[in-house]
């Protein structure tokens, strides 16, 4: 799903260099691993009910022959029925041990992503900027990145790692700023650090807005339909309207792409 949603947000650049065959390959074969995890994932699941299933004939037949054989002792028939009893009434716990089973290995896979996400380094957090303060937003900071794995460079991380690099921004009040750049130039992540949501690093790395900032985030949404519709998005089809939008969005270069 990560890796679907990642191509469509940069679908422009796949049709800008034709990587349509090598995009989808890849997508390919992450399915079949995937599947292939899923399979003996269930295979294992299933095996396991089943086991369970039968444990208690196998729990009882294993008494018996322990007992009766290896141990070589005489069992009276009321030995028997009694032990069948017992494990006739143990029959439902057994046979929820294999259920429980992927269960509990969930729960210990999720307590271990807890406590790495609570010994994880404490990164620097948003501030707040006094109403009377002439700035709305400032931003400073030697490195930053998106990176989970990341570490400043000071510290012996590599440098070649994507980070942006000695920033500093000051926005005042009524300034209206356009952030420009390719894809992947860096734009979320720096207003992702503008809002406290990515680690900064820097003796005076600070990042310091008013209190209700609103972001909102750009998500990719292709629907299951033409294209047509999927710029109308539910509008009567007008094509001056139509024609208007395509330009605004810069779509015509990728239009002239399509066969």
């Amino acid at each position: 799903i990560q890796l679907l949603r990642q191509t469509i947000d940069a679908m422009r650049v796949v049709k800008y260099f034709s990587w349509e065959q090598s995009c989808l390959e890849k997508i390919n074969s992450c399915r079949i691993l995937e599947c292939n995890k899923i399979l003996r994932f269930r295979r294992i699941q299933q095996g396991g009910i089943n086991l369970g299933r039968v444990s208690p004939v196998l729990s009882c037949l294993l008494t018996v022959l322990t007992f009766a054989v290896i141990l070589d002792k005489d069992m009276e028939p009321a030995d028997i029925f009694a032990s069948l009893l017992i494990f006739q009434s143990m029959r439902l716990p057994l046979m929820t041990i294999a259920v429980n089973l992927p269960m509990i290995q969930n729960m210990l896979l999720s307590l271990k992503r807890v406590d790495l996400f609570l010994q994880g380094e404490d990164f620097l957090t948003r501030e707040i900027l006094p109403e009377s303060d002439s700035n709305h937003a400032v931003l400073k900071a030697k490195e930053c990145s998106p990176a989970a794995d990341w570490k400043p460079a000071d510290v012996g991380s590599d440098h070649n790692k994507f980070a942006l690099r000695d920033i500093d921004i000051t926005v005042g009040k009524g300034q209206l700023v356009a952030i420009l750049g390719p894809v992947g130039s860096g734009k979320t992540t720096l207003l992702g650090a503008l809002v406290g949501s990515l680690p900064l690093a820097g003796d005076s790395a600070q990042a310091r807005t008013v209190r209700r900032v609103g972001v909102v985030p750009q998500q990719a949404v292709v629907l299951n339909a033409s294209l047509a519709e999927n710029v109308t998005m539910g509008l009567p089809y007008d094509q001056a309207l139509f024609d208007f939008a395509v330009e605004a969005s810069q779509l015509r270069a990728d239009l002239k792409l399509l066969p």
